[in-house]
């Protein structure tokens, strides 16, 4: 309710200073869209703080996940598995992102950072040290 005040309140002084209605309105989509990413970067610095410490962790049988980071509004998982690269189907960083994707757009907090401009990042590596690749999920991955 304070917000929507103080919302009113900027249009009536805006227009009794003889700003055009379209620029407060611009100038309030940018302030709330940039509010939105500081709470995406703030809960991906907070997720950092609280995951680095418990890594590597055992995610299943052959994945390790080996590290976590952010910058801005983009979250990144590092994984390794636990298989040399000649032991992978060639499609195997599809397989994952197929999977990956599927269970954030499932998750509504994940969700949520998506639609806020949050993107999760993962990077895979095979236990002989080799990429094997990295993929991003977005808000348009899960039809938002």
């Amino acid at each position: 309710m304070k917000e929507v005040l103080g919302i009113v309140g900027t249009i009536i002084v805006a227009a009794i200073a003889g700003t055009s209605f379209q620029t407060v309105v611009n100038n309030l989509s940018m302030s709330s869209a940039r509010s939105a990413e500081n709470k995406v970067e703030e809960r991906f610095r907070l997720a950092t703080e609280e995951i680095r410490p418990t890594l590597p962790k055992k995610v299943d049988d052959i994945t390790t996940w080996m590290g976590v980071s952010y910058s801005g509004t983009s979250l990144t998982y590092e994984f390794r598995l636990d298989m040399k690269a000649a032991e992978l189907p060639q499609n195997a960083l599809t397989l994952v992102r197929q999977n990956t994707v599927k269970q954030l757009c499932k998750t509504s907090s994940v969700v949520n950072n998506m639609k806020e401009g949050g993107v999760y990042i993962y990077r895979y590596q095979t236990a002989d040290a080799k990429s094997l690749g990295t993929f991003e999920v977005r808000s348009k991955d899960c039809g938002e």
